[in-house]
């Protein structure tokens, strides 16, 4: 990662988030959701506090099917559709 670790979001704690990076070697299934699962599962193998951020219900379904730990995205962070 190049970033600077850990930063304030909302004043009362800190969070970091990891992007992987475009040529990250994987399996690309032909649906985005299990791709997704897919890296997640990688992440975990690494760190054991990871969690997965959505604001899709379908993916929050998928996630408790799993056992995934997850929360919801904060509503200030979802995309607005006009």
């Amino acid at each position: 990662a190049t970033g600077t670790g850990p930063v304030p979001t909302d004043g009362r704690a800190e969070t970091m988030v990891e992007m992987l990076p475009v040529d990250y070697p994987h399996h690309r299934p032909s649906a985005a959701d299990e791709e997704i699962l897919d890296a997640y599962d990688d992440v975990r193998l690494l760190i054991q506090r990871a969690v997965l951020v959505t604001g899709d219900a379908a993916m929050r379904s998928r996630a408790r099917a799993q056992n995934i730990y997850f929360c919801s995205m904060p509503d200030r962070y979802l995309r607005v559709t006009s």
